[in-house]
C-alpha cells in the first residue's frame, strides 16, 4: 500500500487521501511529474523528429534515461522502506532522487546530440537539469514542489515548441496549487514558486539557447 504523510508527521494511505478528498488527491496524481514529463517529450520530439524512425530513436532513450531509471529508484526505495510514498515526501530524502534524475538528463543530452537530435528537444533536456540543480538547492532549506516544478516547465516547452494554444494548459496550475495544499503535501507558496521556476527556467532556456518557436 501506498503511504503518505501529512503536514504532522502521521502517515496517511493514497485510499484514505482519496476517501478524504478525492478531487484532490486525482488531481495530483493526473500531473504527477511521472505522467506530466513522458507525455511532454513525446509531443515535443514528435514535433520536432523529422521521421518516425528518428522520433522512436529519440523518445526509446529518452523513455530508458529520463522516466524507467528514476521509477527503478524510487521503487527500490519503497521496497527497501527508505521512502513512505512515490512522492518521497520528506524533503532530506529527496536528494538522491534529484542526483539519479541529473545523471539521467545528462545521459540523455549526451545521447541524443550525438544521434542529432533536434535543438528543441536538447534544450528541453538543458532546461531540465537547469530546474533540477534550482530545485535541489532550494530544497536543501525549502521543500519548493516538485509537481510545480514539473508543470511548470512542460507547459512552458509546448506552448515554445508545440503549439501556442498549449498556454491554455496554465489553468491546471490553480488546480494543482489547491490538490497539493489539499493533500497537505505543500504550501501554496511552495508550489507557486515551483511553477514559476519550471516555467521561468525553460522560458529563458529556449530564448537564450535558440530553437524554433511556434
Amino acid at each position: 500500500m501506498l503511504l503518505k504523510f501529512d503536514r504532522d508527521g502521521n502517515v496517511e494511505s493514497y485510499r484514505e487521501v482519496l476517501n478524504k478528498s478525492p478531487a484532490a488527491a486525482i488531481i495530483s496524481m493526473i500531473l504527477h511529474p511521472v505522467l506530466v514529463s513522458p507525455v511532454t517529450f513525446f509531443l515535443v520530439i514528435l514535433k520536432t523528429s523529422g521521421s518516425f524512425a528518428k522520433f522512436l530513436e529519440f523518445y526509446l532513450i529518452v523513455t530508458l534515461f529520463v522516466f524507467i531509471l528514476p521509477t527503478i529508484y524510487i521503487v527500490s526505495l519503497k521496497s527497501r522502506g527508505m521512502t513512505e510514498s512515490i512522492d518521497i515526501p520528506e524533503k532530506d530524502d529527496r536528494f538522491g532522487l534529484f542526483f539519479v534524475n541529473l545523471a539521467a538528463y545528462g545521459l540523455s543530452f549526451l545521447a541524443l546530440l550525438f544521434l542529432g537530435a533536434g535543438k528543441e528537444v536538447l534544450v528541453l533536456l538543458s532546461a531540465c537539469i537547469l530546474t533540477s540543480i534550482i530545485v535541489a538547492v532550494v530544497t536543501k532549506w525549502w521543500k519548493i514542489s516538485i509537481h510545480g516544478a514539473t508543470l511548470g516547465g512542460m507547459v512552458s516547452a509546448l506552448w515554445i515548441v508545440v503549439d501556442r494554444n498549449f498556454l491554455w494548459l496554465m489553468v491546471t496550475f490553480p488546480l494543482l496549487a489547491w490538490s497539493r495544499v489539499k493533500m497537505k503535501a505543500h504550501s501554496f507558496l511552495q508550489v507557486l514558486v515551483g511553477l514559476a521556476v519550471g516555467f521561468l527556467v525553460t522560458f529563458l532556456c529556449y530564448k537564450l539557447l535558440g530553437g524554433e518557436w511556434t
